[in-house]
């Protein structure tokens, strides 16, 4: 049984090497380390040393590009793409947004780097979180109509595969062309990290419409990948929506990675929420470990530490409270694993 925790909390030693303790405390038994472009230049030195602790601290880690070129989830932005502007995404209706494209050849090997800091500063699995394409409502657009890339790489990848000029309107085959370009994308690192000796992990947005699809399919085939999950957060649903079936939602994705896994010889996981949780909902995390738990997924994390309280933007209303539910769930399912061959 794995149970594990997001942390970015902080880069100071002192106060770093307590929370691992804390995590290792709480049923922990790994944690996702963020590395984002400001680690790279900045927090090398200490990052080696908080993955130190964290193996100190009886820890798994798995490192998170967080940000990176804005082609992963994460709150952190991306210098890459604001010194680089020939790398950025084209929207459909023509204007530059800040995520490199993943079909730029520069984007790539700039990611490639990112794995190379990450293997010399000891690191042995990567966690690739949330890999994607424009997003309108990321971007607070209202016009969720516009989608991207249109930039003169993806323009002439789709016509050299589908014979025409790349359309302006959204339509089958631009799905189509986005799904192969991340496809692409994500083997291409999985099999430069594998190069290096390390493991490979795939969050994949969790996205209804790609349930009856193949693209999931397909990232799961990857030879490189070792392990693919997902995030069903459902706080923004179960807001807008009074009438939201959580536990439907959430059963629906610990289904097909299941399946996923079971299919292509990988493991799985599942996310539970631990940010932005309003006061009176923070019994929410404790049924989100237990499904999860009965759909048989044994590889459980959480974003993100100590219910986000270091980042006042998405923190729980509670976070400390949120941080000792999921511990005791946690706990929980290390005991009811016990008894599993």
């Amino acid at each position: 049984m794995k149970t594990g925790v997001s942390y970015f909390s902080s880069r100071d030693i002192r106060h770093a090497a307590e929370d691992l303790r804390d995590i290792s405390g709480n049923g922990c038994n790994y944690v996702v380390h963020t590395f984002s472009e400001a680690d790279m230049q900045y927090y090398k030195g200490s990052m080696r040393k908080i993955i130190e602790k964290s193996a100190e601290a009886g820890l798994e880690v798995r490192m998170d590009p967080w940000g990176v070129a804005g082609l992963f989830g994460g709150e952190a932005y991306s210098y890459f793409v604001a010194k680089n502007l020939g790398v950025r995404q084209i929207t459909s209706d023509g204007r530059s947004v800040p995520l490199a494209c993943p079909n730029n050849p520069e984007a790539r090997q700039f990611l490639k780097k990112w794995v190379d800091e990450v293997a010399d500063i000891g690191a042995k699995s990567l966690f690739w979180d949330e890999p994607h394409f424009y997003e309108p409502h990321w971007a607070g657009d209202r016009d969720n109509k516009t989608w991207g890339c249109r930039c003169l790489y993806c323009q002439s990848i789709f016509e050299q595969r589908f014979k025409y000029e790349m359309p302006e309107a959204y339509r089958q085959d631009i799905e189509e062309f986005k799904e192969d370009s991340l496809v692409f994308f994500v083997e291409e690192l999985c099999d430069y990290a594998r190069s290096k000796g390390l493991k490979n992990s795939v969050c994949l947005l969790p996205i209804q419409s790609h349930l009856a699809g193949k693209f999931w399919d397909r990232i799961a085939a990857i030879g490189s990948l070792d392990n693919i999950g997902t995030d069903p957060y459902w706080i923004g649903l179960k807001k807008a929506d009074e009438k939201f079936d959580m536990e439907n939602y959430i059963r629906g994705f610990c289904r097909k990675v299941s399946s996923l896994a079971r299919t292509y010889g990988k493991d799985c996981h599942i996310w539970v929420q631990n940010l932005s949780i309003p006061s009176g909902w923070e019994k929410d995390v404790e049924k989100a470990v237990d499904l999860i738990y009965a759909e048989g997924i044994r590889d459980i994390a959480a974003w993100s530490y100590h219910g986000t309280s270091s980042m006042s933007g998405l923190s729980c209303d509670d976070p400390g409270l949120v941080w000792k539910v999921l511990g005791e769930s946690y706990k929980r399912t290390h005991e009811r694993s016990k008894g599993e061959t």
